[in-house]
Formats: structure tokens, C-alpha cells, sequence
């Protein structure tokens, strides 16, 4: 039992101190919801072995403490989000590495053109929309964190690592699973 004031300031400390090591050593599950992809319903992994053009990325989940939270995040911050925990998932690459692989891989440039509506969220990008989109993603993560009471720091999930070059290269540390 808890003496005094102290004591529980301690608890609660300790407490904030256990779950922030537990997101720096990725045990914050991420989960990112896909639809309209052909023969991708049900799905569940880790790391699906397909990916399909012209599927949408729907939403984005951050899973603490046994709850599931959904990241706000529009159209552009979703196609960012995805490509960052399927190519940034512990090895960082530069806003340029990024700019390249949106504006490249099937994937993203055909990104909701198999959703049946007539407007598709463009996946092109810049190496200053890059910077800028994976901070507005940290401010949104903010957000939430703060209306939910969340003890965790953005920048422990999406990280940015400079180098000796002064590139930055971003990364997303968690456990990532992605859901069709």
C-alpha cells in the first residue's frame, strides 16, 4: 500500500518510466487498415507478402496499454504514415529516399484507384512535403496523446536521426501489422 503523497509520485514515475522503455524498445503496436485491394479481404500479418496497387489506405491505429486509439490523419499523412512503417520500420531513410519510393512504387502512385470514388489521394511528394508532413504526422500523434493522457513522445515513434551530412533520416520504431 502507498504511505504518502511521495510514494505515489514515485509510483506514478516509475510507472511513466516503464511505459516510455516499452515504446523505446518498440512495443507500441501500430496498425494500418487497407481496403478495395482484389483478393486482400480478411487479412491480418505482420508484413502481407502483396500489396495491390489501387488499394486505399483507410486508417491508421495506435494500440497502448490493451486500447486501440485511431491517428487522425488525412489522406497525405495516411500514404506517409504507411510508407514509413513499411520501409522506415527500424532503418531510417532520408526525405529524399522517401520522395522517391512514393513517387515510384506502384503502390503508392496508384494509391485508392480501385475505391469507387471519383477523386484518388495523389501519393506524389517532395522532399520539403516529406519534412513537413512527417511533423505535421508528430503533431497529430501530440494531440492525441494529450487528449487520451497517453505518457508518450512522437518523436519515439517516428524518429528522426540526423547524420553526419545534416540529412535527417526517419524511421518508425513499434510493432507494425497491417489489416485488409
Amino acid at each position: 500500500m502507498l504511505r504518502s503523497e511521495v510514494d505515489l509520485a514515485v509510483f506514478y514515475y516509475d510507472l511513466t518510466v516503464r511505459e516510455t522503455e516499452r515504446v523505446t524498445r518498440g512495443q507500441v503496436t501500430l496498425v494500418i487498415v487497407h481496403r478495395y485491394g482484389p483478393g486482400m479481404t480478411g487479412v491480418r500479418t505482420s508484413r502481407p507478402g502483396l500489396r495491390v496497387p489501387g488499394a486505399e489506405i483507410v486508417s491508421a491505429w495506435l494500440v497502448f496499454r490493451g486500447k486501440s486509439y485511431e491517428l487522425p490523419l488525412g489522406g497525405p499523412h495516411k500514404i506517409i504514415f504507411d510508407y514509413l512503417c513499411w520501409h522506415c520500420a527500424g532503418i531510417g531513410q532520408s526525405a529524399a529516399e522517401i520522395e522517391a519510393g512514393l513517387n515510384e512504387e506502384l503502390f503508392y502512385v496508384h494509391h485508392a484507384s480501385a475505391a469507387k470514388r471519383r477523386s484518388t489521394v495523389l501519393a506524389r511528394s517532395s522532399r520539403t512535403n516529406v519534412r513537413k508532413q512527417a511533423e505535421r504526422i508528430r503533431i497529430v500523434m501530440a494531440d492525441l496523446f494529450t487528449r487520451e493522457h497517453l505518457p508518450l513522445n512522437p518523436k519515439e515513434i517516428l524518429r528522426s536521426q540526423p547524420t553526419s551530412t545534416r540529412e535527417v533520416r526517419y524511421s518508425i520504431r513499434g510493432n507494425v501489422i497491417w489489416q485488409c
